[in-house]
């Protein structure tokens, strides 16, 4: 198919303070309401303490896409629509307002909101698995979550980057962006990705569950130790993401996509997506209100110390990471792992 395409400019910075103001939000509330009602689908219901764990989440989501138009990290322009590397599938929308705190806030959630996404989704499985056969719950989940995606996909996400195109297009209509999408040599999924991913990952979790008769004898015991011991399992859950991550992050930075058609995911942390999962399907299989996550258990117990752990851990990545993003020719890895 012959790629038509129509001439774009980015116009002076009047124009383009005015239309970026009008799109942020809409953009911004649109992809944080299809991300809101994809992850309502994927967890079924559940103790009000998790109900809480869960409505908590969800504005962050919110919260994080929202804000991060707003960073001072981001480029002074707006990226153009069919430039690659099209980094307007990252952020469809560039403001002109900047402020530091939304960085550092960003940056925060950016290290753990989907790893604990996919921890939450994963918790869920096994006791799904024990109220109905498995044929009833993959043809549940598909239901539930490919239904959505193939419409999301097709149908909601040009409606939700039509105002990605405005930002940076002379010709605003919808015909001149319908020909750019489709000149495309990508598909955009936007946040329907989790959705394809969810799929995949229940129907690994389903494989596990029928394993599970032949293997429990051997698991259970270990993995009623580790749940006791939560300094032992926070450390082996570190090292495993550690060789996840870091071999990737020396090819691709966090912001590479890979896609074959609509199945889009992110390079270096798909690794990560599987390993907490599972970590929060074999949670759910021992129980999530017994062992670590038990209400006498000792991360409960102890949780301003992890607490004040996890704000110190961040200090400790942000420094050097903010000064590495300054320093000239800094290697691969390091750039990637900064953000860069």
């Amino acid at each position: 198919m012959s790629r038509r395409r129509t001439r774009l400019s980015h116009g002076n910075r009047n124009e383009r303070c005015s239309v970026s103001h009008n799109e942020t939000v809409f953009c911004a509330l649109a992809t944080c309401q299809l991300r809101v009602c994809l992850f309502c689908r994927a967890m079924s219901k559940t103790s009000i303490p998790l109900k809480n764990l869960r409505g908590t989440l969800l504005l962050l989501i919110v919260a994080f896409h929202a804000f991060s138009a707003c960073i001072v990290s981001q480029p002074a322009l707006a990226p153009a629509f069919d430039q690659p590397p099209y980094d307007w599938r990252i952020f469809p929308i560039v403001d002109n307002e900047r402020w530091l705190g939304f960085d550092l806030f960003c940056a925060f959630q950016f290290l753990y909101l989907m790893q604990f996404m996919f921890f939450l989704s994963g918790l869920f499985v096994w006791s799904s698995l024990q109220r109905k056969s498995w044929r009833e719950f993959l043809v549940h989940r598909f239901a539930r979550l490919g239904v959505p995606f193939v419409i999301g996909v097709y149908a909601l996400m040009p409606l939700t980057f039509f105002p990605v195109y405005r930002v940076t297009a002379i010709d605003p209509s919808w015909s001149a962006f319908w020909a750019h999408w489709m000149a495309l040599p990508t598909n955009p999924t936007g946040p329907m990705w989790f959705l394809w991913c969810l799929i995949v990952l229940d129907v690994i979790g389903v494989a596990i569950y029928q394993l599970a008769p032949h293997t429990k004898q051997y698991v259970a015991p270990l993995l009623a130790d580790a749940m006791t011991r939560p300094g032992m399992l926070f450390a082996a859950l570190l090292c495993v993401s550690a060789l996840a991550y870091l071999p990737l992050s020396a090819i691709y930075s966090p912001w590479h996509w890979i896609d074959v058609g609509p199945f889009e995911v992110q390079a270096t942390f798909a690794p990560q997506y599987v390993i907490y999962f599972l970590f929060g399907l074999v949670v759910g299989a021992h129980g999530f209100d017994r062992g670590t996550f038990a209400i006498g258990g000792r991360v409960v117990r102890h949780w301003p110390l992890w607490a004040i752990g996890t704000v110190a851990a961040f200090c400790l990545w942000i420094i050097p990471a903010a000064l590495i993003r300054k320093v000239p020719g800094a290697p691969v890895v390091a750039s990637a792992t900064s953000g860069s």
